[in-house]
C-alpha cells in the first residue's frame, strides 16, 4: 500500500489539495486536486475532503482523467463534488445530470479530453430543437457543465473549459449531417413502427 500524504494550499481564493506519493522507482510524484471550496469559513470541510481522498486515492491504479469518458468523469465529478454543494444544490445536480446529460453523451463516446466546444454546441442544439428545453433548463445545463468541467480545469486535467465559449440559447455553428441524421433517427424511434425504424438505422450507421 503507497502513503500518500497531503496537505492544503489556497489559490485563487478555494482550497487545493495536494497529494505526494514515492512511485515504484523511489520518485516522488505529486498531484493538485481543488476543492471547490472558498477559503472562507470552510477549512474544516476542506481538511476532511483532503482527509477522505487520501484515503481513497490509489496511484498504483490511477487512470489518466482525460482518458475517462465524458460520462465516467461526471459520474466521478458528482461522487467528488458531494461535499462542496449544499444538499439541494446536489440533488439539482445529480438530477440533471442522470436523466439528461449523461445519457446524451453516453451515446457520443467521447473522452474528456477530446470534448470541444462544438460538441456542447451540439447538445444544446439537440436539447433546443428535438426535445424543446425551455430557456431556464438550457441555462442550468449550461452552469451545471460549467462547474463539471471547470473542476477538471482546476485539477489539471483540462488546459481549458470548453463549455464558456458556448452560448446554450443560440445556434452559432452549423449542424453537422452525421448529427444531424443521429439526432433524427432518435426522434423517429418513437414515432414509426419497429421495423421500419430499424431500417432507418441500418440505413444511416451504414452511411456513417
Amino acid at each position: 500500500m503507497i502513503n500518500v500524504a497531503g496537505h492544503l494550499r489556497e489559490q485563487n481564493g478555494t482550497y487545493q489539495m495536494v497529494l505526494s506519493w514515492k512511485d515504484e522507482t523511489g520518485k516522488r510524484r505529486t498531484k493538485s486536486i481543488s476543492t471547490g471550496l472558498p477559503v472562507k469559513g470552510n477549512k474544516k470541510r476542506a481538511e476532511s475532503l483532503l482527509r477522505q481522498t487520501q484515503k481513497e486515492f490509489n496511484p498504483e491504479t490511477m487512470q489518466q482523467v482525460g482518458d475517462l469518458s465524458v460520462p465516467e468523469y461526471l459520474t466521478r465529478w458528482l461522487r467528488e463534488s458531494v461535499m462542496n454543494l449544499s444538499p439541494d444544490t446536489y440533488g439539482r445536480y445529480a438530477y440533471d445530470m442522470g436523466r439528461v446529460i449523461i445519457p446524451y453523451f453516453e451515446r457520443k463516446r467521447l473522452s474528456l479530453k477530446a470534448l470541444t466546444p462544438r460538441d456542447l454546441e451540439t447538445f444544446f442544439r439537440y436539447e433546443r430543437q428535438q426535445e424543446e428545453a425551455t430557456v431556464q433548463q438550457l441555462l442550468d445545463w449550461h452552469k451545471e457543465l460549467t462547474d463539471a468541467l471547470q473542476y477538471a480545469v482546476d485539477s489539471n486535467w483540462l488546459k481549458a473549459n470548453p463549455v464558456k465559449t458556448v452560448d446554450p440559447c443560440l445556434d452559432n455553428s452549423p449542424v453537422l449531417f452525421n448529427d444531424f441524421l443521429m439526432d433524427w433517427l432518435k426522434m423517429m424511434k418513437s414515432r414509426v413502427a419497429i421495423t421500419t425504424y430499424a431500417n432507418y438505422e441500418i440505413v444511416i450507421t451504414r452511411r456513417r
